[in-house]
């Protein structure tokens, strides 16, 4: 190629390039999204305080709350195994390993963007000419000769219409994304084995007042045999009490499996395959958080890793229309080589032997059957599913939180209602013991007292364990744990 017309086509492909600096590439403008200040309703407290007898909780802003909120339950056994299902979570190990894998796919992509492809080559090749298959049939062919060469290769894309920035930018959303999983997954396992923690403590504890109930109903169960012995009773007394106490031990056979079975699903999220390292819990042992984290709607959007996901896939998706775009206008491509070649490998890098080569390139759709219209069209319509798909997501959000909240204070009413319940009850039971004490009563009033004592316990117990758990899911719904 002669000098002036390697210069005049590198100054056309600057012209284009100059031209190419002036256009747009057709990615959608985001719509505007107007959001409540409340979820749903008036009613969604912006400061105040969810009742509950004399373990009140207060809402508070979730950025004066400490990211490991877990830590507020003041449990160090709860502590432990959180902090180790984090570190050996066979689930969040592969929400990392496809991070890695989203970075480096990345990297290779925004690579092809800044950079040309550079390459070495070097090779020999034996070849055969036939002249007369060239029309040169009055010339003899050669004897086979072998061909050396060894050269230095560079091409490189010019990016005139954004497609490799756009296919970079849509990498680094999927990156992203994949970030947001991870740390979805952790929120996620976090709840969950919280809640997990909760019922198993939960269960043990009844387990506790379930086997003084049956203590109890035994001991009634015996008096009522020594009434019929004496002729003071009646077979359907022994009868019910019988039943009664069937019924309890049901319940305790029931309540020791479903500890057994937590246990064993905290070992699964803490990744290890047996239960002896992980302690029992009762609900003695986990203090109420004294505070509910509080995010305003337009917080909430910046703070759920589902929310997040779902705009990142709105934006990953307008990224693509741009590429589908891009797709219908030129593309430029330069490409060089100088290296050498000799028929002779001693004669290879001689000055004699050097060859050198420089182009450019330029391609431009004209006809594909409306392939790349329908592709663009396709894009656009996809975008439009993610717009539709982030709008549920937010309302999806807020109902969660509202609901949350919701539950929240409906438990701390339930758990005032049974702390007053087992106050009465605690009550009775002394004046019970008072009067067995000075005669006025006989003891199987005492045990039927003491017996429902306990139920109030375990009811009281039970409320309590429902407002640790929807304590938890008001703290998953406001996407704390940004860990």
């Amino acid at each position: 190629m002669k000098t002036s017309t390697w210069i005049k086509t590198l100054g056309m492909a600057a012209v284009v390039c100059l031209l190419a600096g002036c256009t747009s590439i057709g990615v959608p403008t985001r719509p505007k999204d107007s959001w409540p200040e409340n979820y749903f309703d008036e009613s969604n407290p912006v400061s105040g305080t969810a009742a509950g007898g004399d373990a009140a909780q207060h809402y508070a802003a979730a950025s004066e709350i400490s990211p490991r909120w877990w830590e507020s339950f003041n449990s160090p056994k709860v502590n432990a195994l959180v902090l180790r299902m984090l570190a050996g979570s066979p689930s969040i190990d592969e929400a990392k390993a496809r991070l890695r894998e989203a970075e480096a796919h990345l990297q290779a992509q925004t690579g092809q963007e800044y950079f040309p492809d550079i390459s070495l080559g070097a090779g020999a090749q034996r070849e055969k000419i036939n002249t007369a298959a060239m029309g040169l049939g009055v010339i003899p062919s050669p004897k086979p000769f072998t061909v050396y060469n060894a050269s230095v290769d560079v091409r490189y894309n010019f990016d005139l219409f954004e497609r490799n920035h756009l296919l970079s930018t849509s990498l680094f959303r999927q990156t992203e994304t994949e970030r947001l999983k991870l740390l979805a997954l952790r929120q996620t396992l976090v709840s969950k084995m919280l809640t997990t923690i909760v019922k198993a403590a939960s269960d043990q504890t009844s387990l506790q007042s379930y086997g003084d109930i049956l203590a109890r109903q035994q001991a009634l169960l015996e008096f009522d045999r020594k009434r019929m012995t004496l002729g003071a009773g009646v077979e359907q007394d022994i009868l019910n009490r019988q039943q009664e106490i069937d019924q309890t031990m049901t319940t305790i056979a029931m309540l020791t499996q479903s500890v057994a079975d937590a246990r064993r699903q905290l070992a699964v999220y803490a990744g290890l395959s047996s239960t002896k390292d992980i302690p029992a819990l009762t609900l003695e042992e986990l203090q109420l958080p004294k505070q509910l984290p509080l995010r305003l709607p337009s917080e909430l959007l910046r703070r759920r890793p589902d929310v997040m996901m779902a705009d990142v896939a709105m934006s990953r998706a307008g990224d693509l229309v741009g590429v589908s775009t891009a797709n219908l206008f030129p593309q430029l491509s330069l490409s060089a080589s100088y290296g050498y070649e000799s028929l002779a490998a001693g004669q290879l890098f001689r000055p004699d032997a050097v060859v050198w080569n420089a182009g450019s390139s330029l391609l431009m759709p004209l006809f594909n059957g409306g392939r790349l219209q329908a592709e663009r069209r396709a894009a656009v319509a996809v975008y439009d599913e993610c717009y539709s798909a982030y709008k549920q997501t937010v309302l999806d959000a807020f109902l969660e939180v509202s609901n949350a909240m919701q539950a929240a204070d409906r438990a701390a009413s339930i758990y005032g209602l049974r702390q007053t319940d087992l106050d009465q009850r605690s009550r009775l039971n002394q004046i019970v013991r008072k009067q067995l004490q000075i005669g006025d009563t006989a003891m199987p009033a005492m045990l039927e007292s003491q017996r429902r004592l306990s139920l109030s316990q375990v009811e009281f117990d039970q409320a309590k364990a429902q407002r640790l758990i929807d304590t938890i899911s008001l703290y998953h719904a406001v996407g704390m744990g940004n860990f």
